[in-house]
């Protein structure tokens, strides 16, 4: 609804809608860092190719520089807004690859920025792109929604309020997803 209202119905004050505007490139060129970092890109540096663990840590560290800087330096986005976000985005890094080093001793890489529908019935078909799908050795699947904002209170998912996520495990019927 509170999309429905600001986007569609146009609601929001002009401040937050150019806020908004600016907040959404930064995601997705991190969503274009992240896909390059795991599965190959066109005219991008990545995957990377070795175990994520914290022999290869300071290699995964470099990759995913390398492919900043790719994403984010072009000649046309050479503002100091762009190299603001460069610069948020390399402080992340770090943390990312040691997230993503926990992460992968039970779940790796299945797929990432997945196109996918699904009709719920007859007339009514749900479109949606995952931003990332895991399997475990179990050949369960999870799904990843990376956020450069706030994250939603659990709360929120469950009572009907932040509908993203349950969106996306209707995209993924079928599958074993968590």
């Amino acid at each position: 609804y509170r999309f429905y209202a600001s986007y569609c119905l146009q609601l929001k004050p002009a401040e937050e809608v150019s806020e908004a505007l600016a907040r959404d490139e930064y995601g997705r060129r991190i969503h274009r860092c992240l896909q390059a970092f795991h599965t190959p890109v066109d005219d991008l540096p990545g995957p990377f190719e070795q175990q994520i663990d914290s022999k290869h840590r300071d290699d995964a560290i470099a990759l995913m520089e390398e492919i900043a800087h790719s994403v984010f330096e072009t000649e046309a986005d050479s503002s100091f807004e762009y190299q603001a976000w460069l610069q948020q985005w390399l402080n992340i890094i770090p943390y990312y690859i040691d997230w993503e080093i926990t992460r992968q001793q039970h779940w790796q890489v299945l797929n990432t920025e997945q196109f996918a529908d699904h009709y719920l019935d007859g007339n009514t078909l749900l479109k949606g792109q995952l931003d990332r799908i895991d399997i475990n050795q179990q050949q369960q699947l999870a799904i990843i929604d990376y956020k450069t904002g706030q994250i939603p209170k659990i709360a929120d998912v469950r009572n009907g309020e932040y509908v993203q996520l349950p969106f996306y495990a209707l995209l993924n019927t079928g599958k074993d997803a968590v």
